[in-house]
């Protein structure tokens, strides 16, 4: 049963036996469906009580899992009354702020100066030195006196005043700040001139006029038992209160000046550390405010120490390994034995029957995989005084189960094998887990999920079924699957191939949206410690991605289920391009307890560890935001002052984008967009938005892509203009103000706006072209095509739905494009096009960057005429801007142009100084033996001074050091040599350095060049293999670099050379 850490603060004093020690009670290193925190997590926690016959204050104490470290983790004041616990969550949160009374300061019936005339109150009534004793005194709540108010006034507006005193050891005292309301229907707070809260009133940060209306209407709630009432957390309240006289002022207004009904009752609590606390206040909600350390538990075994403030070891215990479920700790006596429990008791005694270990795990021989036949497998244990029970259905074995007594037959095509071991005073052991494939091996990957049948099943339990709280209407509210319940989930995953690369224990929920409600659902796989890995390791999307993983999917293609079947998935693949956080995709087929279960897609979730791996940040530091500022991560402060900064500041100036732009990535928002807009996702954004930004001084926010099925004609068609209803006015279900707020509120801004159709427009001559996305389309659909029949049959669909569906994305991918460019012109006034021509000269030397691609190569492309466009040329390594073709434009690196027709531009690089390694012969033709030589060319147009530069291969020990004074000039060559009596045999007269004492291998190494600073110059790491030419290999050619300026650590820009052998010390045979 999950449990509130609010009840920490009140079960934690509950007594234990009284034995003169402070020390470690209890702790849980995976915890699952356990104890939440104040942000709705439920990390690992661990339970200090103190044994002493007083009060003792744990402040200055240390706590740590590193025995080098014992302050890893310092708690604050916590004063611990005999007997009593407290309990630190190992989050890595790092938070020391303890609290254990929420004290109401100013309550309901206090008294307050109010103003309610006919004219508004002099400026400056809410700073704490406006002198109030003219206005009446009375206590709260106001209202129109309808039953429910201390204070009857009859004006729409009232505006109040309370003063109270604090002396400085109260501040001193204050560890939390909380303002609550009940009222109808607008209001906003300040204390001591600060404004602390507001709602239905206006932007933050602005000054009411008196009178105006609330923006919109809100009934008080403790009069119709609705409480308790909503909080605002006072922010950085230790600068706002002070010593002395303070000043909370307030404001109601009503929601029209004809209402019937007004009510305003305030309230100020403060949170507190003391001694014997009291309950907080009935009729407020105050947030749970717990200690976290900066570090987790590590569920596979670590030390945990507590240290007092002089150093001095007060407890350390060794945890675990523990596993998932459990708790380790201490029983109420005092002793040093250390038991599991199978409940957990935060804050409480640990009564419960707890054993002081676990039983040994079973192997299996053969273990799991692809088998031709039936196999016979064995089963053992180390212990001799255990007995081994096993099933064969995903259960988890149980006494009750067959006990092993000898090799067990499997001839399924699908066998599930679990076994556990039972041993007498100790906890069954864990389960081991072994799937048996026969015959087929499938065209996609595969996995074998296996869990206890009532984990999925059970009516009260099971998280695949409806239950008995199942609204009868999809998609079924109330359900099982709807619960955010985790099952344990063994996982074994197999290649293509047939290769078992992955097997592992892992916990498993229901995720989604509306998709739960379909028979087959998608799965999240969480990893954890007490599982036994924290991660699930295995590079599913290849090489080059993410392969360590807190969190996977196993997607059911969510609003495309069972249509086409890959949708979010494609579409993601579409945007490789360009800067966007997209999920990986990868199909496969799951076998759930040995029976098919489907093709899921392999996705990536969208979450802090997400964030964490594709960003390198810390998970623990971020906000992350979703739909209209619900809070996943972090909190809203940051971008609820950016919305307030666009709300309340003319965006058409330079000078306000700039701000934005240091707040969110302008270019990464555009993006995110302008894709979504494309693909005619309708699901978004009034749905399926998230958001998020490191919580540094420079973090800026940035869009998750995810949960895209509605798009590529799922409901739209190509011709729907979706980017007009980015910026229609507001309005309806599908396009709330909130959703496009941003987008409607910059593209007032010129800058944003020609930057918006300039990227859109280099996305449709690219990304968005047919020839780039009907490739991809095609390649996935083809990848699913063998499977999709199984799969479609599987859930009672025809496969020609499949069929119909490829057509749909197929031909929206091919049409999109044409009304895209009609839906930018139309909704921007833009009348006519023209086409830009690009070109880069030499080629391969440099490239242009427009607004949202950079090309290297010729491009064309349609643009809209009197359109600003923002060309910049960027130089190869090895080269410098040298111009553009057209001598009308400014001859630096970034112009703009404003084209009133077709237009062309060349931009122009030329080498600097550098010296490469321009010609190599590795391996002489018998008949004409040269020995080994390499050629170097200065493609600069100054000399280079070579002194003590040095030529290696693949060994530093292997070098050759040029001698002093050797200068090679501008366009010269110089060849460096094995052997020179070898070379000179076969090119007399041609200058050369030499000897190396080393040779270069006949099948492909390093040669690299080294200045006389040690600095790598230049490397080219040859072969004798495609791409490189073969020929070179002892045939007579040498290798021949193509042209100067291209990349010569690539075998496609190197040939054989047209010369018998090579052209040492001239220009190249193969060089035009």
């Amino acid at each position: 049963m999950r449990a509130s850490a609010l009840i920490l603060l009140i079960l934690a004093f509950f007594a234990e036996d009284v034995c003169g020690q402070i020390r470690l009670q209890e702790w849980v290193a995976t915890n699952v469906d356990g104890l939440l925190d104040e942000d709705g997590d439920s990390p690992d926690w661990m339970e200090i009580v103190n044994l002493n016959p007083s009060w003792q204050n744990l402040e200055g104490y240390g706590l740590s899992d590193k025995p080098g470290d014992p302050f890893r983790w310092v708690f604050p004041s916590v004063p611990l009354g005999p007997g009593r616990r407290v309990l630190v969550f190992a989050s890595g949160k790092d938070r020391d702020f303890f609290i254990n009374e929420k004290r109401t300061v100013i309550d309901a019936g206090a008294l307050w100066r109010h103003w309610s005339g006919l004219q508004s109150p002099p400026l400056d009534w809410r700073q704490p030195n406006f002198d109030d004793q003219s206005w009446p005194e009375a206590p709260s709540g106001f209202g129109y006196g309808d039953g429910d108010d201390a204070t009857v006034i009859q004006a729409p507006t009232v505006c109040l005043r309370h003063r109270f005193y604090l002396s400085a050891a109260e501040l001193q005292e204050i560890r939390s700040a909380y303002f609550h309301a009940d009222f109808d229907d607008g209001y906003a707070a300040w204390l001591n001139g600060v404004e602390i809260a507001r709602v239905n009133l206006g932007a933050i940060g602005s000054l009411p006029d008196y009178d105006q209306l609330a923006d919109r209407e809100h009934e008080a709630e403790l009069y119709r038992g609705a409480g308790p009432l909503n909080v605002w957390s006072i922010q950085d309240f230790t600068s706002v209160l002070q010593v002395g006289w303070n000043v909370l002022a307030a404001e109601v207004h009503n929601v029209a000046y004809l209402d019937d009904d007004l009510s305003f009752t305030p309230y100020l609590s403060f949170g507190l550390a003391v001694e014997n606390p009291a309950p907080p206040h009935p009729d407020l909600f105050f947030p749970d405010r717990n200690l976290h350390a900066n570090f987790g538990l590590d569920a596979t075994g670590e030390d945990l120490l507590l240290t007092d403030p002089n150093g001095q070891p007060v407890d350390r215990v060794f945890v675990g390994p523990l596993p998932t479920g459990f708790s380790q700790g201490r029983k109420p006596v005092l002793s040093d034995e250390l038991f599991f429990f199978e409940e957990p008791s935060p804050g409480l005694p640990n009564l419960h029957p707890g054993l002081p270990d676990f039983a040994p795990p079973v192997l299996a021989s053969p273990p799991g995989g692809w088998v031709s036949s039936s196999v016979t497998v064995s089963l053992s244990t180390p212990s001799t005084q255990a007995t081994i029970h096993y099933s064969l259905d995903g259960s988890e074995p149980t006494l009750q189960h067959p006990q092993y007594s000898g090799p067990i037959l499997l001839s399924e095509e699908v066998s599930i094998l679990r076994a556990r071991a039972f041993e007498n005073g100790l906890w069954p052991g864990s389960i081991t887990t072994h799937t048996y494939l026969r015959n087929r091996q499938r065209s996609l990957p595969v996995w074998s999920l296996v869990t206890d049948p009532e984990h999925l099943w059970d009516w009260e339990t099971g998280i695949y079924v409806l239950g008995p709280g199942a609204s009868i209407f999809p998609p079924n509210f109330g359900a099982n699957f709807w619960k955010d319940w985790e099952r344990p989930m063994h996982v074994e995953f197999f290649e293509t191939d047939g290769s078992l690369v992955l097997r592992q224990d892992t916990g498993v929920k229901i995720h989604g949206g509306w998709s739960r409600s379909n028979p087959q659902k998608s799965l999240r796989l969480m990893g954890r410690d007490g599982y036994g890995k924290e991660d699930i390791e295995y590079p599913f999307f290849g090489e080059e991605k993410v392969a360590s993983f807190r969190r996977l999917l196993l997607r059911n293609s969510g609003n495309d289920w069972c249509q086409s079947h890959l949708r979010d998935g494609l579409m993601h693949e579409l945007t490789q391009e360009v800067d966007l956080d997209v999920m990986a995709f990868r199909p496969s087929v799951v076998l759930l307890n040995g029976e098919y279960w489907g093709i899921h897609n392999i996705r990536e979730r969208m979450d802090r560890f997400y964030v964490a791996s594709h960003h390198n940040v810390d998970p623990d530091q971020i906000d992350l935001l979703e739909m209209d500022r619900g809070v996943v991560e972090g909190d809203t402060q940051h971008y609820d002052w950016m919305l307030n900064f666009i709300e309340t500041h003319d965006m058409r100036l330079e000078s306000n984008m700039d701000v934005v732009a240091s707040m969110m990535e302008i270019d990464q928002f555009t993006t995110y967009n302008i894709f979504q807009i494309f693909f005619g996702n309708t699901d978004w954004p009034q749905n399926n938005i998230k958001y998020w930004r490191p919580r540094t001084a420079e973090g800026r926010w940035r869009w998750l892509m995810y949960d895209t099925d509605f798009g590529l004609g799922l409901e739209g068609r190509p011709e729907n203009n979706d980017l007009h209803r980015a910026f229609a006015p507001p309005g309806g279900l599908f396009n709330p103000a909130w959703a496009f707020f941003l987008m409607r509120s910059l593209i007032v801004n010129d800058g944003f706006r020609i930057d918006f159709i300039n990227r859109y427009s280099d996305y449709l001559n690219t990304w968005f072209k047919p020839e780039y996305t009907l490739p991809i389309a095609k390649f996935h659909m083809a990848a699913i095509g063998d499977e999709i029949k199984t799969h479609q049959r599987r859930w009672n669909f025809s496969i020609h739905k499949w069929t119909a569906e490829e057509e749909i994305i197929l031909d929206f991918l091919k049409r999109r494009p044409a009304f895209a460019a009609q839906h930018l012109a139309q909704e921007f006034g833009l009348r006519d096009s023209l086409q830009l021509d690009l070109a880069i000269q030499p080629a391969g030397t440099g490239s242009i960057r427009l607004t949202g691609i950079e090309v290297d190569r010729p491009y064309q492309g349609q643009y809209f005429q009197n359109v600003p466009i923002r060309l910049t040329a960027v130089a190869m390594e090895g080269f410098a801007f040298d111009g553009w073709s057209d001598p009308t434009v400014p001859q630096e690196e970034e112009i703009q142009i404003l084209p009133q027709g077709n237009y062309q531009i060349t931009a122009k690089f030329r080498p600097v100084g550098s010296v490469l390694i321009h010609e190599i012969n590795y391996n002489s033709e018998a008949s004409a033996d040269a020995g080994d030589w390499v050629e170097l060319f200065n493609f600069s147009n100054q000399a280079q001074d070579l002194s003590g530069w040095e030529l290696r291969d693949d060994l530093d020990s292997h070098r050759f050091v040029l001698p002093l004074g050797t200068v090679l000039r501008a366009g010269g060559y110089l060849v460096l040599c094995e052997d020179q009596a070898l070379f000179q045999s076969q090119f007399p007269g041609v200058p050369v350095l030499g000897d190396w004492g080393f040779g270069l291998s006949g099948n492909g190494e390093q040669v690299r060049l080294f200045d006389d600073a040690g600095n790598l110059r230049d490397l080219v790491h040859y072969d004798d293999e495609s791409p490189w030419p073969p020929e070179a290999d002892g045939q007579g050619p040498t290798l021949e670099l193509y042209q100067p300026w291209l990349n010569n650590d690539l075998g496609e820009n190197w040939r054989a050379s047209l010369a018998a052998h090579g052209t040492p010390g001239a220009k190249n045979s193969v060089t035009p």
